[in-house]
């Protein structure tokens, strides 16, 4: 009776980490498909607030579905995630070298801005996909 609601960010991963894309492979974090659960166990005056950016409108139409909400329950705001401030790349770097500094090299124009306007740096994420790399990255910078 005391919890009035409940706040799931990044609620794509309810749908893109919690089920499965085929029978033979285990969802990522099968849990996650779960969240929506709570619901038998919170008073009927419970609200779930979802927040994604990025989750497609399939994506969107299975957390509705999950949610099983009342029409009068839902409502819904969208928007864009494209951002006149946010850029988001994808560039494919060639791995040929063993020690690594094609990767660091890559970020230097990064390296050189955080070095000249310290914390007025843009915010800026970098993924990468192994942590082999992140240490790379890490130690290089």
């Amino acid at each position: 009776d005391r919890c009035i609601g409940v706040v799931v960010d990044e609620a794509h991963v309810m749908v893109e980490w919690g089920k499965s894309s085929n029978e033979s492979t285990k969802a990522f974090r099968e849990s996650y498909s779960k969240i929506v659960e709570l619901q038998s166990l919170l008073s009927s005056k419970a609200r779930f607030m979802l927040f994604t950016a990025t989750a497609t409108s399939a994506t969107q139409a299975t957390i509705f579905s999950m949610l099983n909400p009342q029409s009068n329950d839902v409502y819904c705001e969208i928007y864009h995630p494209n951002k006149n401030n946010v850029r988001f790349t994808v560039e494919q770097i060639s791995m040929g070298k063993e020690d690594g500094r094609y990767l660091v090299n890559f970020f230097d124009f990064i390296m050189e801005e955080i070095i000249a306007k310290k914390e007025h740096t843009c915010k800026t994420i970098i993924y990468v996909n192994t942590r082999k790399e992140v240490n790379l990255l890490n130690n290089g910078m």
